[in-house]
Formats: structure tokens, sequence, C-alpha cells
């Protein structure tokens, strides 16, 4: 292989792609969704802490716990979701950039109620689990089991945490 100035590089990197049963036109979009998976999973997990540093109220040691509970529940997912770009044969997003340019979750605002947050939480839970649904989906069809039950565990976490909100609420 040679390089811009015509010299044959000594260190060459050769791509090699998974041979896994997956297409790779499927193992993209499957992959599309993962990044973004993995760009709303980091967005929340900032949000989630920016929560836990500033919840005040009535109700601030439970909610200071419980938001701890769930940024770090996040912080531990991201590395497998990443993992799992990577085996599909892409590259994961790794900087804020494209953490920005994929995730759909807005940033929170620290000087919200301890109430407004938990219902700023919720609501992106639900849409985490609303989209999770749509990027399973396709992993579905493309037979790519591994990341079904990647969504399968992490749905069954969110739908709960979503619940645990909702009933704080009530």
């Amino acid at each position: 292989m040679q390089n811009n100035n015509g010299q044959t590089d000594t260190l060459q990197t050769t791509k090699v792609e998974p041979h896994i049963g997956i297409e790779e036109h499927q193992r993209a979009e499957i992959v599309d969704g993962l990044q973004r998976f993995l760009a709303n999973t980091y967005t929340l997990h900032l949000k989630t802490l920016n929560y836990h540093w500033h919840v005040k109220g009535m109700h601030f040691q439970t909610l200071h716990n419980f938001f701890e509970e769930l940024y770090t529940d996040l912080n531990e997912s991201m590395d497998e979701i990443a993992e799992r770009v990577l085996q599909l044969g892409f590259k994961a997003p790794g900087n804020l950039r494209a953490m920005q340019e994929l995730s759909n979750i807005k940033a929170g605002n620290e000087h919200a109620s301890a109430d407004q947050m938990l219902s700023d939480l919720l609501n992106d839970y639900q849409w985490m689990i609303r989209s999770m649904r749509q990027w399973r989906a396709m992993a579905d069809e493309a037979g790519d089991a591994a990341t079904v039950a990647m969504f399968d565990d992490r749905l069954t976490v969110f739908e709960k945490q979503a619940w645990m909100m909702r009933a704080m609420q009530s």
C-alpha cells in the first residue's frame, strides 16, 4: 500500500469483515440503531448525573440515590453497546460531537424542580423504550440474536425504571 508520497507503508491495516451470517447492509442498519442507542445512553447518563448533583427539596435523599442508580446503570451499559457495534464490524461513536449528532436526548435543566427532573427523565426513558423496540425489531428481522438479547435486557431494565418513576409521581 502506498502513502501520499508514493512510498510503501510498512504498517498496513486490513479491515476484516465479520462473516457471521448477517449481511453487511443489515449490519449497517443494526449498527445505525446501536450507535444512536449508545449516543442517547451517553447523553441520558450525563443528564441524570447532572440531576443527581442538583436535585433539591423534600425528597432530596430518595431522588439523589435513585438518580445515582440510574446513571450507574447507564454508565455500565455503554461499554456493552459500544462493543456490540465493534463486533458487527463498525466503529462506535467516541467523542462528544458524534454523541451530540446522534442523540435525541436534550440536556437537562439543573434549575428544575425535583418533580420536573423526574418527569423529564421519565419522558426520556419512555422515548428510549419506544426507540429500543424499533431498533430491536431491525436486529430481529436480520436474525441478530445477540443484539436482540441485548435490547431485551436493556428493555427490561428501562421498563422497570420507568415504572418506578411513574410510581414516584403518583
